[in-house]
């Protein structure tokens, strides 16, 4: 079954880029473009360390809306493998996939051994937390790198609230993903959410 085209209320996350680049590629259609160069930097931005200070941005316009491109390449998505078609291996480029799982936010959580004032004993004391998106109960399990501007309307700031006014998060999804040759500590392939549809 195709898991290309859903509902849009059910869109979680749509990489605009990516479907932008297919549509060109699949219709050949050349949007108009307009590439414009800054070297602007504000005061509070965070440069690289080997930065030349300008910057360069690509404006396209397309005569078609991004979810007139996703019926567009309604048939080109769906020619990507079901993750039960894949089997993931280290040093092979990176795959497309469709996969069905449990979207979700873990926390990492970076600790070190220092000594107790009240004991004087050696403890495990929390220096920093740092949340990231999951997807697991599915074939593999992925730890995800988004886009923040991808996410739909009120999804953005889950992260962020996770373990604060909000408890665990799973929900139900659908996604194609860009799986790479890499992995974490904890066993879970790295992946670039592409399309994650609430299913």
């Amino acid at each position: 079954m195709s898991r290309s085209v859903e509902d849009p209320l059910k869109t979680i996350y749509l990489d605009r880029e990516f479907i932008a680049n297919l549509y060109e590629q699949e219709t050949g259609n050349q949007p108009e473009t307009k590439i414009s160069t800054s070297e602007t930097l504000h005061a509070t931005a965070k440069i690289p360390l080997f930065s030349g200070g300008a910057s360069s941005a690509e404006t396209r316009t397309y005569s078609v809306s991004i979810r007139g491109m996703l019926e567009a390449l309604k048939a080109k998505l769906s020619t990507f493998p079901d993750e039960a078609q894949i089997e993931l291996e280290h040093d092979k480029p990176s795959v497309y996939m469709w996969v069905s799982g449990v979207l979700s936010i873990n926390v990492l959580k970076r600790s070190r051994k220092m000594q107790s004032e009240k004991t004087g004993r050696q403890e495990n004391v929390v220096l920093a937390e740092v949340p990231y998106y999951a997807l697991e109960k599915s074939k593999y399990k992925f730890a995800l790198i988004p886009s923040e501007d991808y996410f739909q309307s009120g999804f953005r700031g889950l992260r962020e609230l996770h373990n604060t006014v909000l408890g665990p998060i799973d929900l139900p999804v659908n996604a194609l993903l860009r799986v790479v040759s890499a992995q974490t500590n904890f066993n879970q392939w790295i992946a670039i959410p592409l399309i994650i549809y609430e299913s």
